[in-house]
């Protein structure tokens, strides 16, 4: 991932973590790793200006009955969030620009 973000230094990357699993069951440790991924990718994200991270919710309601996929909720919520990071991407970009 760091290896991608520095060879694409001069374009704007938005990166979307890894969503929570409900198909499993607690007990599983699937969960907390990606918990941790996220938290590293968090950390990874902060150190770069052009990458901007979407952080997927971790609502149960906003997946499918089988626990996977997002439901149009879901999908909507993360297209929004998407859409907000790519449009504070292009306003920094202008601002650099008139500089």
């Amino acid at each position: 991932m760091i290896h991608f973000i520095q060879e694409y230094s001069n374009t704007n990357i938005v990166i979307v973590n890894i969503p929570h699993r409900h198909d499993v069951m607690k007990l599983d440790k699937i969960n907390p790793r990606i918990q941790a991924y996220n938290s590293k990718l968090k950390n990874i994200v902060k150190s770069f200006k052009h990458v901007s991270l979407v952080e997927k919710s971790t609502n149960r309601r906003h997946f499918t009955n089988l626990c996977l996929l997002l439901n149009n909720h879901g999908k909507e919520r993360l297209a929004k969030q998407i859409a907000i990071q790519i449009g504070l991407l292009v306003v920094s970009s202008s601002k650099t620009l008139t500089l």
